[in-house]
């Protein structure tokens, strides 16, 4: 690493910064959406991550492999599934 760059692991008051999340990662939902039916748990793949803001496009898909939903996220309503 650069002696330029510094890794900032939190915010001036102490608090982590929200994680950010990767196009193609695999991630579970923490709460239900029930008006796209989905349920808290899920697992979907980010397909789109803005890059002003903390928000995720993400994919559900059925067990055929066909699209269940696209949903719009933010940084607190889903994790990383290792």
């Amino acid at each position: 690493m650069s002696r330029d760059l510094q890794l900032h692991t939190s915010l001036p008051d102490g608090r982590r910064p929200p994680p950010r999340f990767r196009e193609l990662e695999h991630v579970a939902l923490l709460y239900d959406m029930p008006e796209k039916s989905l349920k808290r748990g899920e697992d979907g793949t980010i397909v789109h991550a803005f890059d002003d803001a903390e928000a995720y496009i993400v994919e559900f898909v059925n067990e055929d492999g066909s699209t269940r939903a696209l949903v719009e996220v933010t940084t607190d309503q889903i994790c990383l599934i290792p």
